[in-house]
Parts: structure tokens; C-alpha cells; sequence
């Protein structure tokens, strides 16, 4: 427990030191007259990484998804066959590692390594904000999502790297990748109607009190099983979407009292987030007239 906590804490505070000399050296070059900053191929960005994928690799056991994710690539590899169905792409990156005899760790610095990537990728024009990024990656409250859900965060990931597409209204290059991404993960195809989002001009009138009494009603909201009771009628998106099986365990929490709550209060992971949210919500119009011209 202890020795991994150092590691973690390690290799947070390298990558804090990494990426703050990235984004000074970028700065250094253009003030030096190259506009362009520091090419992403540097090798500067490259240890970034390989840091990154090698300590995140090791997540075998750190939730029910990714003992899943280690078992069917050892079933696979013993026995030729999953038990489980996951997508084509993600299926077929197991049989590729499994048949060249790989290890599971390398399996997983692979995706850890496309996570990080995409991440640095999408932020390559704003490297000043690589140092808190990868400290926010390492510590933030979103770290175990990283580490559970492979397949989704590596969508996410895409999606962020996407960004440009759709300030550029590039909407069929978008589109593809969003279909693509599919063979990773089935609820990609949820990414298509955000590229819209930016059309929808009531959001240039952005009213901060509005968005904070959004979040409180949700709030309130995920404290009692009231979404619970309307699930049923929406339980049918779930299997396009790869969430079927939990159908059936929402279905069962249907049948508790009207009365029973659900309270996460006393989880720092989740008072962490709402505190994360309403930072970023205080702070989005500043955020907006920064990157305007992003």
C-alpha cells in the first residue's frame, strides 16, 4: 500500500516537473522567433508518456472492469475464445498482443499509452497547461475512472483530440472517427450530437446562476432513486450503448422504499467532484473569453 502510494506520488511529481519544462521550453522557442513552439515529437513529450503508460499499466485488479479486461486476455490466451462479448477493435487488439505471446502489462501500457497521447495531442497549441494537467491526470478525482474504464476514457480521449474538428466545422472527418471509435467502445456514437452543441447560440448568453441551479437539481436528484423509477422506460438504449447488464441491477433498485436514499456524502471521491464542477462552472466564463480563439 505504502510503496505504491510512492510510486504514484513519484511519478506525479515527475510528471509536474515534465511537463512545467515543456511548457517553458516551448516558450523559450518562441521567443526566440519560431512560432510553431516545440514539435509534439520531442523527445521531452515522449518520456512524458512512456512514464505515464509504464505506472498506469500496472492497474490489473483496481476495479471489476479491469479484473474483466485481465481475464478475457487470459482466456483468450489460454483457451483461444472469450467469454464475454466486447467490441471488434478492442477484441482484436487482445488476439494481436495474445498471439505475439505478450504479457498482460504490456497490454495495458499500450491503452494507457493512447490515453495520454490523446490527451497531450489535444492540448499541443496550450503546452502551458501540460504541467497541471498531468498532475490533475495523476491526483484529480477522475484518476480512478482512468484506471477502471479503458475503453471509455479512450473514446473520451478521442473526443477531446476531435475538438478542432468541430470548431472548424469539419463535420464528416468527425463524424468517421466517431463511428470508428465504436469498435472501441459501443456508446461512441453518442459523441456525434456534441458536435452540434457549439451551434445552439441561446449558450452565448450563458447565465452562471442557471447552470448552478441545474447542478443542485441534480444533485438532489441523484440522492434519492427517483431516476430509478423513469430508467425502465429508457432501459432500452442500454444495449446500444454496452451498459445492458446493468439493466437489470437498476431494476432491482426500483424496488426499494420511496423513501430510501442514496447518499455519497461521505465519499471524497464524489464531494471532490461536485467541488471540481462547481470551481469550473464559477470559472467558465473566464474559460470561454481565454480560448476564443481556440
Amino acid at each position: 500500500m505504502l510503496l505504491t502510494a510512492a510510486a504514484y506520488l513519484l511519478t506525479t511529481v515527475l510528471l509536474f516537473a515534465m511537463g512545467w519544462y515543456v511548457a517553458h521550453r516551448e516558450q523559450r522557442i518562441i521567443l526566440q522567433g519560431n512560432s510553431k513552439g516545440l514539435p509534439f515529437s520531442s523527445w521531452e513529450i515522449w518520456v512524458i508518456i512512456v512514464m505515464f503508460a509504464l505506472i498506469a499499466g500496472f492497474r490489473n485488479y483496481s476495479s471489476a472492469d479491469m479484473m474483466m479486461y485481465h481475464n478475457q486476455y487470459t482466456i483468450y490466451g489460454i483457451w483461444g475464445y472469450f467469454t464475454r462479448q466486447l467490441e471488434l477493435g478492442f477484441s482484436q487488439v487482445i488476439v494481436l498482443f495474445s498471439s505475439l505471446g505478450l504479457h498482460y502489462y504490456v497490454f495495458s501500457v499500450f491503452w494507457s499509452a493512447i490515453e495520454i497521447t490523446l490527451i497531450l495531442y489535444a492540448l499541443r497549441h496550450k503546452k502551458q497547461l501540460y504541467p497541471w494537467i498531468l498532475f490533475y491526470v495523476m491526483c484529480g478525482p477522475f484518476f480512478t475512472y482512468w484506471m477502471d474504464q479503458m475503453r471509455q476514457i479512450v473514446v473520451a480521449c478521442v473526443l477531446l483530440a476531435m475538438t478542432p474538428l468541430i470548431v472548424k466545422r469539419r463535420f464528416w472527418p468527425f463524424l468517421m472517427i466517431s463511428l470508428l471509435c465504436m469498435f472501441i467502445h459501443r456508446s461512441a456514437w453518442m459523441m456525434i450530437p456534441l458536435y452540434f452543441v457549439n451551434r445552439i447560440h441561446w449558450l452565448e448568453k450563458f447565465n452562471l446562476k442557471w447552470v448552478y441551479g441545474i447542478l443542485a437539481a441534480c444533485i438532489v436528484i441523484g440522492l434519492y432513486p427517483i431516476w430509478v423509477r423513469c430508467f425502465g422506460s429508457l432501459s432500452w438504449i442500454c444495449p446500444y450503448i454496452g451498459y445492458e447488464k446493468y439493466v437489470r441491477a437498476v431494476t432491482a433498485l426500483s424496488l426499494f422504499d420511496a423513501h430510501f436514499s442514496i447518499s455519497q456524502f461521505d465519499s471524497v471521491i464524489y464531494v471532490s467532484n461536485l467541488l471540481l464542477y462547481a470551481i469550473i462552472l464559477f470559472h467558465v466564463p473566464d474559460i470561454w473569453r481565454y480560448y476564443n480563439n481556440y
